[in-house]
């Protein structure tokens, strides 16, 4: 799909609004026109830009209400129905920091971000627990950013951490949470309750290690311990049920594992953790095999948690 660079408003009144388009915009004074533009030919309300982001000095601008931001790569990207607008807020004249989240058991994220695409001037690469963090030079060409973004939509973001974007997430649909946590030990929280004014969202957690806990507090049944065991979606469903009992939080996140070094089998080797999460009223269970030693299975499911909590909410505002 083509960019359209947008520099003059008789571009805007020749757009064919019943086509998928990308538009690329780096003049404050052409995006009011587009949004005025959309406003009077198809009866869009308008809504101050400041309503709903605070993150960049736009003033006087009115923005369609169903109008998306999406703020990646040092641009303000608006989605409106068939189109994406691209503003170039920041003129791509600075360093900026991303950092880049996904799962995967070797450096095929590395390859494909790094080797497979030609970043202009790469400053820094740290990656650990499949975490990557890349500073690089943002005055990169926009087709470039524009491919990388709808390859790795769910995975990059731009300057904020995961968990600050969870957070900010979830004040946003306005969202409590709470977690039920046994091999992490309350790591998850531990996360959350870093950031300032997460007391918005965040109640509070059960350290559920052991299995009397499991079952006296969250009401895990012990036929359910016996027959699947403390490290199975049966038992992180029952967990997740139970903290919402206690909490009654519209997110509950279970979760259950074997961290080693000893415990594992083969039907359940070391690494194996299992995941539950209620949001409202659906229950979403995910098991993953994490490598490493004890300390880096707990982490990555620290941040398997946060990641797929992030991407899930982020899925149903854009579905």
């Amino acid at each position: 799909m083509k960019i359209i660079n947008i520099v003059n408003k008789k571009q805007i009144d020749n757009i064919k609004f019943n086509q998928n388009q990308i538009l690329y915009i780096d003049s404050i004074e052409i995006l009011k026109e587009f949004f005025l533009h959309i406003s009077s030919n198809y009866n869009e309300k308008m809504i101050p830009i400041n309503k709903i982001y605070d993150k960049i000095d736009i003033e006087n601008i009115m923005i369609p209400d169903k109008c998306k931001i999406l703020d990646n790569f040092g641009y303000l990207n608006f989605k409106l129905d068939n189109f994406l607008i691209i503003y170039d807020k920041i003129n791509c004249k600075q360093y900026k920091e991303y950092t880049i989240f996904g799962y995967c058991e070797d450096n095929i994220l590395i390859e494909d971000f790094i080797l497979k695409n030609e970043i202009i001037e790469l400053i820094d690469l740290k990656f650990k627990n499949n975490q990557l963090n890349i500073k690089l030079k943002t005055n990169l060409n926009i087709q470039f950013i524009f491919d990388l973004y709808y390859k790795y939509h769910n995975i990059i973001f731009y300057e904020n951490t995961m968990t600050q974007i969870l957070i900010n997430k979830l004040k946003q649909v306005n969202y409590t949470i709470s977690t039920a946590e046994s091999c992490t030990g309350g790591m998850i929280s531990s996360q959350l309750v870093d950031y300032p004014g997460v007391s918005d969202i965040f109640l509070g957690s059960i350290i559920s290690y052991s299995n009397k806990i499991k079952k006296q507090v969250l009401g895990v049944k012990k036929i359910t311990l016996e027959k699947y065991g403390a490290v199975s979606s049966e038992c992180v469903k029952e967990m997740v049920d139970g903290l919402y009992k206690i909490m009654h939080t519209d997110v509950c996140i279970s979760v259950s594992g074997i961290a080693g070094p000893g415990g594992g089998t083969f039907l359940k080797p070391v690494g194996t953790v299992y995941f539950a999460f209620k949001i409202k009223k659906q229950i979403i269970v995910k098991n993953k095999l994490f490598s490493g030693n004890r300390e880096e299975i707990r982490e990555k499911s620290k941040n398997y948690a946060i990641y797929f909590l992030t991407q899930h909410l982020m899925s149903i505002e854009e579905g």
